[in-house]
């Protein structure tokens, strides 16, 4: 320690400033034992917003703004049963997915009816087809993306709506279901069954290409059942 009674920087030692000529300002005495490095005045630093990394199940992180309900499958079963009431529309919008899956279940049937029981053959036929209709299904939203794809989909979507109507027409009439050429010619030629298959195949065209809640709202439902992929 110095000496001096009046020396206002008293302590010794190698960062002494009692040895000056001209003692330093208490605020520049401050400045000399800041740290090296000092963020400039003109960019001064700010802390990075903490990332949500969603809930945590199972010692698991699950996507952020993903509900516990959704990650344990809880919503799954309502829109599965809402898209299997709907399954003949879903067979008319997505015609390619629905004709993979029944051929598959065509081939393989008949290929396991040699080796195994009826029933057992008709179970792993099932199986197949249904890996091979939820495949195509989401391959066939990422096929859709072009208009390649999507124009000629949408051409036929339409005449399979129609015969959808006519199903529903024999159904409402209590007859039996039959989609032969002649059971269709017979339906269409009453006016009244004509003008509704033309109204539902020109609503539908309008309902497919313009109506972007229904259609966002479908595909949410599809998400769900993990029919369509979540980012097509």
């Amino acid at each position: 320690m110095s000496s001096n009674p009046n020396d206002p920087y008293p302590w010794t030692g190698p960062f002494s400033q009692s040895g000056m000529t001209t003692p330093l300002h208490p605020s520049e005495a401050q400045k000399a034992y800041l740290p090296l490095f000092v963020p400039p005045e003109s960019t001064p630093m700010t802390s990075a917003k903490p990332v949500n990394p969603g809930p945590v199940f199972g010692g698991v992180v699950m996507p952020a703004g993903q509900t516990l309900a959704g990650a344990l499958g809880v919503d799954l079963l309502p829109n599965l049963v809402f898209v299997g009431v709907l399954w003949e529309v879903w067979v008319c919008l997505y015609p390619v997915a629905a004709l993979a899956g029944f051929l598959t279940f065509a081939v393989v049937w008949p290929l396991l009816g040699a080796a195994l029981s009826e029933l057992g053959a008709a179970i792993i036929a099932v199986a197949a087809a249904a890996v091979v209709l939820w495949t195509m299904s989401r391959r066939e939203h990422v096929w859709a993306r072009s208009r390649l794809y999507r124009i000629p989909r949408h051409i036929i979507r339409l005449p399979l709506l129609g015969l959808a109507t006519v199903a529903l027409i024999e159904l409402w009439l209590g007859l039996p279901y039959r989609m032969t050429p002649a059971a269709i010619r017979a339906i269409l030629s009453v006016p009244a069954n004509l003008a509704l298959v033309a109204a539902i195949m020109v609503a539908s065209h309008f309902i497919l290409w313009n109506w972007t809640w229904g259609r966002e709202f479908w595909h949410r439902r599809l998400v769900t059942t993990r029919l369509r992929k979540r980012d097509t």
